[in-house]
């Protein structure tokens, strides 16, 4: 079964509320071995990463060798969330290639320092992406170790953040951008399903192969409610209270 959404509860909400809006994660480190529904990351927002990294379709980027250019790439998901809840995100699995050995940056993922750049998508427009420099607000960003190199021809590396990202949303939607510091080989794929990115594209904001094709990527975190349903919550609790004493 697919998770989309992850709601903590009243006394949890409350708690987040004092966090910071913007945050930047310290480096984490890949793990091999993700599957959907596994737990491996807790909670998560959208589960996709469910083909055991096998995916239908390759992409290369920043791999010199096979003239792959050094453009990277961008999942956009719409309708995660409302305008004005709580966000906090916490860690992230992506399918990649990783045939070669250490070293053998060749049409494959290499070790190397990749990226997450997470953007708010503008308000009002949950599906447009315009590219890094289109003004969209950062919202934070993670740095994971990758040292996997030719521990699979297809793997699913999961990580979950040092530091969580927390922030108010102003869109419904959140555009990831992922590079890394070395050749990336990720699966996409053909048909995109539910749970795939619903547009990914280059950092350009052009969307890759007329934007058909879907990420698998999973993306963990929580959602909590704007602090004024939080009140209408603890209004309710109390009046059930109430009503149970007979007051």
């Amino acid at each position: 079964m697919h998770s989309r959404f992850s709601t903590l509860t009243t006394s949890s909400a409350m708690a987040l509320a004092a966090a910071v809006i913007c945050g930047s994660a310290d480096a984490a480190t890949f793990s091999n071995g993700y599957t959907i529904s596994s737990g491996l990351l807790g909670p998560t927002l959208v589960d996709g990463a469910s083909h055991s990294g096998l995916g239908t379709f390759d992409l290369r980027a920043n791999d010199s060798a096979n003239s792959a250019p050094a453009y990277s790439w961008v999942a956009v998901y719409e309708n995660l969330w409302s305008i004005g809840e709580q966000v906090s995100l916490t860690g992230i699995a992506v399918p990649l290639r990783s045939p070669g050995a250490a070293g053998d940056t060749s049409n494959n993922t290499n070790n190397g320092t990749f990226t997450f750049t997470f953007y708010e998508l503008t308000a009002g427009d949950t599906s447009d992406w315009g590219g890094t420099s289109n003004g969209e607000t950062v919202l934070g960003t993670a740095t994971v170790v990758f040292n996997g190199a030719g521990s699979g021809s297809a793997i699913i590396p999961y990580a979950t953040f040092d530091s969580s990202i927390d922030f108010t949303a102003a869109s419904t939607g959140i555009a990831i951008h992922m590079d890394s510091t070395s050749s990336i080989r990720t699966r996409w794929d053909d048909i995109r399903d539910g749970v795939d990115s619903g547009h990914e594209s280059r950092a350009s904001g052009a969307p890759a192969n007329g934007g058909t094709r879907g990420h698998q990527w999973t993306l963990a975190g929580t959602v909590v409610p704007e602090p004024s349903s939080l009140a209408l919550i603890s209004l309710g609790a109390l009046a059930c209270m109430r009503r149970r004493r007979g007051c």
